[in-house]
């Protein structure tokens, strides 16, 4: 096993942000805005390839 350090540091940060489609579709889901959950998650499936 090596012991020698790579020449690249990489650090998690935290969380992706949210695509404004993504929040508009929370905002209406809870709200009974007409927004299933099978929606939200329609939303969220779209969205997600796109930040990837």
């Amino acid at each position: 096993m090596s012991t020698l350090k790579p020449p690249f540091r990489a650090d998690h940060v935290g969380s992706l942000l949210r695509p404004q489609a993504i929040t508009a579709a929370r905002k209406k889901h809870p709200e009974g805005d007409g927004l299933s959950p099978a929606g939200l998650k329609t939303v969220e499936d779209a969205e997600i390839p796109a930040l990837i």
